[in-house]
């Protein structure tokens, strides 16, 4: 069942090392979006703004620096956070703010694989569905490729399993593939701290993102229905004549 662990120390002292450049990059996969969203300049800026609030952190990798400067100046790393994260601290970042340090374990993550590790694949339905679902998640990405390398595809496996374990109740839901392989993705396939990164936002480990996402595959996806109507009202409201147009086709938001 859900629930928590002993901690174990998350971070490491190496530099993040992205995924080899063969299947491509976290870094990469988020470079085109950054600059189309913000501008080459303003990335530029915002970097020497983070630089700044990091400060030197002599004989501290990127990781510490960053878990660092969130202890000691939380509110200028939230407010700089929601400017955009360069890439190179994207990951560590998104761990510091959803206090994954606190939930961390790697001796929990082996148990769960452990406890799943005799289910057969062929006749259990959560398992099952789960390889079925990782054989066509991101398959336009290498790093999900089985053609070309099958890393990203088994720790996506591990991390699914594992999550079922986790969390019994729910077990594994269609969906779940899709986040947890983009965070592995952007993790540079940090497969542990990937999982735990997971059970953060579905729990709503931080204030950040309170209450988390669980509802989302919960029975009756309660909270698709909250964020489809919180749509619908944003749609209204911004695009009224377009709203008016789908209104008078009958062309519900569900559909598209």
């Amino acid at each position: 069942g859900a629930g928590c662990c002993g901690n174990s120390n998350v971070h490491s002292s190496r530099r993040i090392k992205p995924m080899d450049s063969r299947y491509g990059t976290g870094k990469e996969f988020m470079k085109k979006e950054l600059e189309q969203e913000m501008g080459k300049s303003k990335i530029k800026a915002n970097r020497k703004q983070w630089m700044k609030l990091m400060g030197a952190g002599e004989g501290l990798s990127d990781t510490e620096r960053v878990v660092q400067a969130y202890l000691k100046r939380e509110g200028e790393f939230r407010k700089l956070a929601g400017k955009g994260i360069p890439n190179e601290y994207r990951w560590d970042v998104w761990m510091a703010l959803m206090d994954v340090k606190d939930i961390f374990s790697k001796q929990k993550y082996d148990s769960l694989l452990e406890e799943v590790e005799d289910i057969d694949e062929e006749t259990d339905p959560i398992m099952r569905q789960i390889i079925v679902d990782v054989n066509r998640s991101f398959t336009w990405h290498p790093y999900f490729d089985k053609n070309v390398n099958e890393e990203g595809l088994n720790k996506l496996k591990r991390c699914l399993k594992a999550y079922s374990a986790y969390n019994s109740q729910i077990g594994y839901t269609q969906g779940m593939n899709y986040v947890m392989g983009f965070l592995l993705m952007i993790s540079g396939g940090r497969e542990v701290e990937t999982f735990w990164l997971f059970v953060a936002l579905t729990e709503g480990q931080s204030e950040t993102f309170t209450p988390g996402i669980e509802k989302l595959y919960t029975e009756g996806f309660p909270l698709y229905f909250e964020f489809e109507q919180a749509f619908e009202g944003m749609f209204k409201e911004n695009v009224p004549e377009l709203q008016a147009h789908f209104d008078e086709l009958d062309f519900k938001g569900p559909i598209w």
